[in-house]
């Protein structure tokens, strides 16, 4: 009886846990969503910014030539 109250003690507080997490993880996030990713994604429409190229033209790569130019050996020792 007492070992039936504490495994049910531990499943009920395990619940609460999660149920708490959910919650505060919803508030946290919630604002960080809204401005980090909404606040982007509405400056970027206002100046036309597209991140990926997905354009309605079917190509047969979506790789970009990289145009760097030639490096001495040395440059690339230390790249930062």
């Amino acid at each position: 009886m007492i070992r039936e109250f504490f495994v049910g003690f531990r499943k009920g507080f395990k619940e609460f846990g999660h149920f708490v997490s959910s919650i505060v993880n919803f508030i946290l996030l919630l604002p960080v969503y809204v401005i980090g990713i909404g606040l982007v994604s509405v400056v970027s429409k206002l100046f036309r910014k597209e991140f990926l190229d997905l354009g309605k033209k079917k190509k047969k790569s979506y790789w970009l030539d990289n145009r760097i130019g030639k490096k001495k050996k040395e440059d690339c020792y230390r790249t930062f």
